[in-house]
């Protein structure tokens, strides 16, 4: 699918330089943004569907995941010792120190004017927001590989 993918590309590209013609590398750029746009647009109405169900969770059950995590959080700091230390160094790190140091958006902010900054993010690839977040339309809710 690729290959295919990558000869259509190359064969528009030979075409607009051939006859000297923009139309085919605007209906890629066309095919890019429409490809993007839906995949932001699935993983926006898969995060929408997960907030909700999480806004309207029960009481009972929201208690009983907390006391979960909280087992899991001590089990996992009881654990850490046993690591080696350059391991249990990263076990440690705050949310501050594990956020990444460099940014495609600081980075296009510094070269270029703002709004082609963010027109260059709006284009650039998304980046996963969670372990679970993939183009699927399903929502699985458990980390449970093997069913």
């Amino acid at each position: 699918c690729a290959l295919i993918v990558m000869a259509f590309v190359l064969g528009c590209l030979g075409y607009a330089l051939l006859h000297r013609s923009a139309v085919p590398l605007a209906f890629i750029a066309y095919l890019y943004a429409t490809m993007r746009l839906y995949e932001e647009a699935v993983a926006d109405a898969r995060s929408c569907y997960s907030l909700y169900k999480l806004l309207f969770l029960r009481p009972s059950t929201m208690a009983a995941m907390v006391q979960k995590r909280k087992a899991a959080k001590a089990a996992l700091d009881a654990a850490s010792f046993s690591l080696p230390d350059g391991v249990a160094s990263e076990v440690k790190t705050t949310h501050d120190e594990a956020l990444p140091k460099t940014s495609w958006r600081r980075a296009f902010d510094f070269y270029f004017p703002w709004w082609l900054s963010r027109l260059l993010v709006l284009f650039m690839r998304r980046r996963k927001k969670d372990w679970n977040e993939v183009l699927r339309l399903e929502d699985h809710n458990t980390m449970d590989y093997v069913e």
